[in-house]
């Protein structure tokens, strides 16, 4: 099992699943660490390995000012 943890503001439409894809490709050696800063320094989700299934995928917590679920 893997566990993820990413925290932000906001999210953009399946930009989680794309951080967790780039992540996994990296722990199986298929991208160097580096190459995921390139990957954001382009700011085309084209260059990205792709997305990372929803199935294990899991919402944990929402915050929104004082508002939490």
């Amino acid at each position: 099992m893997i566990t993820i943890i990413i925290k932000g503001k906001s999210f953009l439409y399946h930009q989680v699943r794309n951080i967790v894809a780039c992540l996994v490709e990296v722990g199986q050696g298929r991208l160097k660490p580096d190459d995921v800063k390139e990957i954001l320094e382009k700011k085309d989700r084209g260059a990205a390995p792709g997305m990372a299934p929803a199935q294990g995928l899991i919402l944990v917590d929402v915050e929104h000012g004082e508002f939490r679920f």
